[in-house]
């Protein structure tokens, strides 16, 4: 059909409205926390800024940190102030491959459900509609949107994500 698909790794760089960071750099700093065993940094889909920084934490066994307190953490740290995490998440268990990387895949997965949940904001809309963000590979990240019930307004839920950087669908629930 004449088409070219061009596949490779998703970048891990995050651009935040003009800056390139390198999430290394933030999970660097992340790891010099006495109570972090594991750490992942993410671009999440911003309204404002195309993608903001989002980090994914394990804790050691017997430590205790809340997100408050490593997001003040990496606030301290982290030199470059658009590189600081709008977000931190704990998990019980890092998402490794059989070799032991980071599947950043499934992180970005979680992150984008979350934004796109806090985008759709009030509750009539949450309430009605259930968002899953579903990785396609090569073809990137489709988000979709399933209204259970009248489907609401298709010009109140584009003025909401429209500005998000990742396509969605909306379909009525079967």
């Amino acid at each position: 059909d004449n088409w070219l698909w061009i596949t490779g790794r998703a970048k891990d760089l995050i651009i935040r409205g003009g800056h390139n960071i390198d999430p290394k750099m933030v999970e660097e700093i992340l790891f010099a926390n006495p109570a972090i065993q594991d750490a992942a940094v993410i671009g999440a889909p911003d309204a404002h800024s195309g993608e903001v920084p989002v980090a994914y934490v394990v804790l050691k066994p017997g430590s205790q940190a809340s997100t408050e307190e490593l997001l003040q953490y990496a606030a301290t740290h982290v030199p470059e102030r658009a590189a600081i995490p709008k977000q931190c998440y704990l998990l019980p268990q890092m998402p490794k491959t059989a070799v032991g990387k980071i599947q950043k895949n499934l992180l970005r997965v979680d992150a984008i459900e979350r934004m796109f949940d806090a985008a759709l904001g009030d509750a009539l809309l949450k309430s009605n509609a259930t968002v899953k963000a579903v990785d396609r590979g090569a073809r990137g990240f489709l988000v979709e949107i399933s209204v259970t019930g009248d489907l609401p307004d298709h010009t109140e839920i584009d003025q909401r994500l429209r500005a998000l950087t990742v396509p969605y669908e909306v379909r009525r629930a079967s």
